[in-house]
């Protein structure tokens, strides 16, 4: 704009960079979109496999469907197999990363020190960054 005032560039000169620019703008508008939208479906995902996560025993062992309960390991994993009286499942992988992270949470702790007044952290912000698991990487 200045440039246009100052009379270093002609008119036309300013439309085709003005052109341009909000061609860039709106290409960059629809990436910020596309990643917000990649984000929400993440976002639902997680919610869907912790919620899993969370009930899947509890119905399991509650509902006298076999449906249910096939629907149930058809979800945990893959190559389902019992051999000896054990079941063996390769879990998909955001099953297999809460598995992991609930794994850390529960020896984090199991091995923490009562606070000086006697109680036990409530706080559980605090101790998710000691957690690799838990952290974006």
């Amino acid at each position: 704009v200045e440039m246009r005032a100052s009379g270093d560039i002609t008119s036309e000169e300013f439309a085709k960079n003005k052109a341009t620019y909000l061609e860039e703008k709106h290409q960059v508008e629809k990436l910020m979109n596309a990643t917000g939208l990649r984000a929400d479906d993440w976002l639902d995902q997680v919610e869907k496999h912790l919620e899993f996560a969370r009930t899947a025993k509890e119905v399991f062992d509650k509902t006298k469907s076999i449906e249910v309960k096939k629907d149930i390991l058809i979800t945990l994993g893959s190559n389902l197999t019992l051999k000896d009286k054990v079941f063996n499942v390769h879990l998909e992988k955001p099953l297999l990363l809460i598995k992991k992270a609930s794994t850390e949470v529960k020896a984090l702790i199991d091995r923490l020190e009562p606070l000086k007044d006697g109680s036990a952290p409530r706080d559980m912000k605090v101790l998710y960054p000691q957690i690799p698991e838990l952290l974006r990487g």
